[in-house]
């Protein structure tokens, strides 16, 4: 089974087939990576869809506008300026323009230069607290890379750390650091700045941040960093891999969970077995004891009642073996998947 989907399917029809079988959380929350693997394999793209995000004048449109070579972004002294997103794009991309329309983004600048990069430039955030972290965090699925960019004044505020970069580690391979507006300071400021501001992220529990300096050129300083920047972003084309590994052993994990869950993980059966041939219903009967003794929870319930209903009792068991299998199956397809595609790399 080469196609992640499929797994995605029959994780599906476990999830379907569980209920009354498994917990309902453990259904509940295997449910929810399935949606979560299929929203994000539909938003996979050959290109890299990088989202510049950061705080009032901290220079992502002249950062957007010295990657492109050209003015496409417009750039202000008045704070705040960028209030609607952009997107500098290839053209002809259908999952980019699902992307984009999905964003609410309309205004569009066909990127002819960097055909591999998709770059947003987001409206400037001027209340940390109260929404910035929800929309990286509804970005997160829809693209690659979140650049947040900062500058030698802001980059060691307090509030922005606290509130926003601090609860986003868990997401720090997505993440990217850029230290703008190095110019208005001198070089050895300049890699003390750099060397705080990755102190200052390890402390948040970045492991190794990616920080990168960068100046936008302007007639009182020259381009620094951009090709930098624009060598790190297309180098995340690599990302996809790790992505889509990523999404295979989500699937292999949570097929483990839910077998856990259910109780199946160690073993399909709960009876001893018999070559004799006998019913199922009759082997009920005959271990009950042995069945309270050690059943899930689920399984328990259905024996720890007076008036035991054998033939619902073998019935749940059937289900339950059933189920146990299709996830073992779904747990090996997808480590297999995984396999298989580090032997092609």
């Amino acid at each position: 089974m080469s196609d992640l989907m499929e797994l995605v399917d029959q994780l599906d029809l476990v999830v379907v087939r569980a209920d009354q079988i498994a917990p309902k959380e453990t259904i509940r929350k295997a449910a929810g990576v399935a949606a979560a693997v299929r929203q994000r394999w539909a938003l996979l793209t050959d290109r890299v869809v990088v989202a510049l995000v950061g705080g009032t004048g901290s220079g992502k449109s002249s950062l957007l506008n010295a990657l492109a070579g050209r003015d496409i972004a417009s750039v202000s002294a008045f704070r705040p300026h960028t209030d609607e997103a952009l997107a500098w794009r290839p053209a002809d991309d259908p999952v980019l323009e699902r992307i984009l329309v999905d964003l609410g983004i309309e205004r569009v600048v066909d990127n002819e230069t960097m055909p591999s990069l998709a770059i947003l430039d987001l409206p400037d955030m001027d209340s940390v607290v109260s929404w910035h972290r929800a929309i990286v965090e509804d970005l997160l699925p829809r693209v690659d890379v979140i650049v947040w960019v900062t500058d030698p004044v802001k980059y060691n505020d307090p509030v922005v750390h606290r509130e926003f970069l601090t609860p986003l580690v868990p997401y720090e391979d997505r993440l990217v650091f850029v230290l703008n507006k190095v110019d208005q300071v001198s070089d050895a400021d300049r890699d003390t700045l750099m060397a705080h501001y990755r102190e200052v992220l390890e402390r948040d529990g970045y492991r190794e941040p990616p920080v990168l300096p960068t100046a936008a050129p302007s007639e009182e300083a020259a381009r620094f960093g951009i090709d930098d920047l624009a060598r790190f972003l297309t180098s995340k084309i690599d990302a996809k891999r790790v992505i889509v590994d990523k999404l295979a052993l989500d699937l292999a994990r949570t097929a483990r969970e839910m077998a856990e869950g259910l109780g199946t993980w160690e073993r399909t059966g709960l009876l001893p077995e018999d070559r004799s041939g006998r019913d199922l219903r009759d082997r009920v009967g005959e271990h009950l004891e042995l069945l309270r003794r050690t059943a899930d929870p689920m399984t328990a319930r259905l024996v720890s009642v007076d008036a035991v209903d054998v033939d619902a009792v073998a019935e749940h068991l059937t289900r339950r073996a059933e189920l146990g299998a299709a996830l073992a199956s779904v747990y090996v397809e997808a480590l297999r998947f995984r396999a298989e595609r580090a032997q092609g790399a």
